[in-house]
């Protein structure tokens, strides 16, 4: 028997021990993460505003594998010995066969900038943002977002509708709207450069709907003392920087570059962002997970392509935008279209239920403005 071990507790590390519990005659798993849950990132822009609580987004790695012989690990990972195919943690060591390290990746923001990479980001965020319209209430509020992917388009149109539509039009009806502005920064000329052209089209018909200011061409040189300055010049002053920009590989696990069958030259298998190959997305490191699997077990041999299977992102309460197999679909079709796929990638019926429920409650009163520390 095999024994397999896992590091990291994302997208990649926790499907690569869901295909691997599926032989367990064949293979010991460990998984090891410094959390003890599962995190669906991509919803934790909805965490910020007000649309989903943390508890919904996060499941514990204990229940997903429940049912299962998958060993689970709390703990930070100090160093892989290689020579010894050895993996050093806190408290003991851990030996290993195959090895999977699926670390992700981190944001970097400049000092005094929130990032949206884990649920604590999100929380300190969704703080930031309800304190400031409580001190700053009736003056102007800027909020800056840099970065026009789908996480900078996501979080500038989900942050539209919580300062207008709950907190201004439900628990501060004398702030005026026009004191509040979003400004979107992005140093290339477009927007959402991976999608079709008919979804940058519509998205930034929405953005220039909601009133979202779009800075295209232009860098973020500088943000100091509340001013964010850019490479052409221009000075914002404001209040909350969000940075969406860019992140770093998780890669100090192992040494040298990753190579096309997803491997290091010491045989360690690397997946999800920490591997640094391609677009950071969920679903890459889902089916890089899948592909090692398979080839831990024999079953491939041939060097890792990826497929996008398609691509979608919220813009805003009914409203969503993407490709589908090849086809462009936009509106209140891709919104639903957009939930329904998120909603069934979450593990247990009981998350499911407690997101349908939450997502169900919103359409008919006020985001939550509870701001917890």
């Amino acid at each position: 028997m095999k024994k397999v071990v896992i590091i990291g507790g994302g997208f990649g590390g926790v499907y690569a021990a869901k295909y691997l519990s599926k032989y367990p005659k064949d293979f010991e798993v460990t998984l090891i993460s410094d959390n003890n849950y599962f995190l669906f990132t991509p919803l934790l822009h909805e965490v910020a505003t007000g649309g989903l609580s943390e508890k919904s987004v996060a499941e514990p790695i204990r229940e997903i594998f429940r049912k299962t012989k998958v060993r689970f690990i709390k703990e930070r990972v100090l160093e892989v010995r290689k020579d010894k195919k050895i993996v050093k943690t806190e408290t003991g060591e851990i030996s290993y066969d195959e090895l999977i390290i699926s670390t992700g990746s981190e944001s970097r923001p400049p000092e005094g900038a929130f990032s949206l990479k884990t649920l604590n980001d999100a929380r300190v965020l969704r703080r930031r943002i309800i304190d400031e319209v409580e001190k700053d209430y009736g003056k102007e509020i800027t909020f800056v977002v840099v970065g026009a992917g789908p996480t900078g388009i996501e979080v500038a149109c989900e942050l539209e509708e919580f300062l207008h539509d709950t907190l201004c039009d439900k628990y501060y009806p004398d702030m005026c709207h026009d004191h509040l502005r979003i400004v979107l920064i992005h140093s290339k000329d477009s927007i959402l450069e991976q999608f079709h052209k008919k979804v940058r089209d519509f998205s930034m018909k929405i953005l220039k709907k909601k009133r979202i200011e779009i800075i295209l061409s232009d860098r973020m040189a500088e943000y100091k003392d509340g001013k964010v300055t850019t490479d052409n010049g221009k000075v914002i002053d404001t209040n909350v920087l969000i940075w969406t920009a860019g992140v770093k590989a998780n890669n100090n696990l192992f040494d040298g570059e990753v190579d096309n069958y997803l491997k290091t030259k010491e045989g360690i298998y690397v997946v999800g962002d920490a591997s640094g190959k391609g677009p950071m997305l969920a679903q890459k490191a889902v089916d890089e997970a899948l592909y090692v699997t398979r080839s831990i077990r024999g079953e491939d041999d041939r060097p890792y392509v990826f497929q996008k299977k398609g691509m979608l992102l919220s813009l805003g309460n009914w409203m969503a935008a993407g490709e589908v197999g090849g086809f462009v679909i936009r509106g209140r079709f891709a919104w639903w279209v957009w939930r329904t796929i998120y909603l069934f990638k979450f593990n247990s019926n009981r998350k499911r239920l407690r997101i349908a429920f939450e997502w169900t409650v919103n359409l008919f009163f006020p985001r939550d403005i509870t701001a917890i520390d």
